[in-house]
């Protein structure tokens, strides 16, 4: 839609998505769900072993468990409703379902103990569901609000937003959980207060974000249930399009080999200091908030250095730093290291995530920037989800612990940088 192209108040609202919904990333799978899960799980299996599904396993394994199970579904998901969404022109609508359906499942957390365990862990995965089934559709937008040479900008603008945002409702979290006012009880409630308090925010800042986004251009048509295959039919020429570009299909999997590595580190940051340190919920809250306000930093410094040097160069010294953390990570074995290693995934996290997103808005060609082609990437990029969480719970499970898992994610990078080697050979228009 040309008249929403570069338009300011367009783009606050696409920024303001990530606003909302960046709190579910922040509380649910960073801050303070991880460490409650723990402490659930401890307190129901004082062995910290599980019989699930006819299997033993660890409680922090069976979180990265979880979080592959919702990504597969997000996977099937995304792939039946991506071509849907562009035949009869309703992303919004479909952003707004799964919005609005992860911000209930948050809310539905406040549930989860001893005695709701098993629904409690359902509730997670479907709040995974809802958040990360909502962005492929959030991210179709930005090349429809924004140009080729503003798309770095504006996508770091969005996560910058969902810092912000996510720090803010954190820091009351954390007043909430620490301080206890209005005669909440214990941390226990004050942490399930928490959980409802981010479908409350996610629910009511996304309104906004839904009432200033470009319409839909809804196409009326019969609706059959052979359209439910266009979405495979639309990921398979999506795949067969981009299969024909180098560029692109090098890059898809440069990025498939680091989202391993990043994703698993992001999510499992805080169950590896409950877990590994014995760090106490009190301390791992404000080493997050930490990362998400230097995340503010290395978005804006990573995207500068990307106009010096071009996109892919970048990432691939992002990557060359990834190892260094996962190293780092390693050999930490206190609260002080863990606060330093805390401060350069930080910086590392929010620069990549956004220049990721817009490297690959940029190598599109015209004619392919749709819900299918984000779908395509948003498929890449959580098959790699699940790749990175199983290959990592299945590791730390068989080891009795996650430091040989952690050293096992250096492979990833290793792999990703080869890739970004003859892709800057390649390309030379971005690098």
């Amino acid at each position: 839609m040309e008249s929403n192209l570069n338009n300011r108040k367009t783009i606050r609202s696409w920024c303001m998505y990530d606003w909302a919904n960046s709190v579910y990333n922040l509380t649910i799978t960073t801050a303070i769900f991880p460490g409650y899960f723990e402490a659930v799980s401890h307190a129901k299996y004082p062995d910290n072993i599980i019989n699930f599904l006819g299997l033993q396993i660890t409680t922090e394994s069976l979180f990265s468990f979880l979080l592959s199970g919702a990504f597969l579904i997000i996977i099937l998901t995304n792939l039946l409703l991506a071509g849907i969404s562009d035949v009869f022109g309703i992303k919004k609508n479909f952003l707004r379902f799964f919005s609005f359906f992860g911000a209930l499942a948050c809310a539905m957390l406040f549930v989860f103990d001893s005695q709701l365990y098993f629904i409690g862990c359902l509730m997670f995965v479907l709040a995974t569901v809802g958040y990360a089934g909502s962005l492929v559709y959030y991210n179709s937008y930005l090349p429809v609000i924004a140009s080729p040479r503003l798309q770095d900008k504006v996508s770091a603008m969005g996560f910058s937003y969902g810092y912000v945002g996510s720090v803010i409702l954190l820091i009351i979290n954390l007043i909430v959980i620490i301080v206890k006012p209005f005669g909440i009880p214990d941390e226990a409630m004050g942490c399930k207060i928490s959980f409802l308090m981010v479908g409350v925010w996610w629910f009511g800042f996304s309104l906004y974000a839904f009432r200033h986004l470009p319409k839909d251009k809804i196409v009326k048509q019969k609706f059959t249930s052979k359209l439910f295959l266009k979405g495979l039919v639309d990921i398979k020429e999506t795949f067969i399009a981009l299969k024909s570009r180098k560029t692109v299909t090098l890059y898809l999997l440069t990025f498939f080999l680091y989202s391993a590595g990043i994703q698993t580190i992001m999510y499992l940051t805080t169950i590896f200091g409950k877990s590994e340190l014995k760090l106490e919920q009190t301390q791992l809250i404000p080493i997050i908030l930490i990362i998400q306000l230097i995340g503010v930093i290395g978005a804006s410094l990573i995207s500068k250095l990307s106009k010096k040097i071009g996109n892919i160069k970048t990432l691939a010294i992002c990557c060359i730093g990834w190892i260094c953390i996962c190293i780092g990570a390693y050999f930490t074995y206190n609260f002080v290291q863990f606060c330093i290693l805390a401060v350069v995934v930080g910086f590392m996290m929010g620069g990549v995530q956004s220049l990721s997103r817009s490297t690959f808005s940029k190598l599109l060609p015209k004619h392919m920037e749709n819900a299918s082609s984000f779908s395509f990437y948003e498929l890449v990029e959580k098959l790699s989800i699940v790749l990175g969480t199983f290959s990592f719970g299945v590791i730390s499970n068989m080891a009795g612990g996650m430091r040989p898992s952690i050293i096992a994610l250096v492979l990833f990078f290793i792999a990703s940088i080869t890739v970004f080697v003859f892709l800057i050979k390649l390309n030379r228009k971005l690098s």
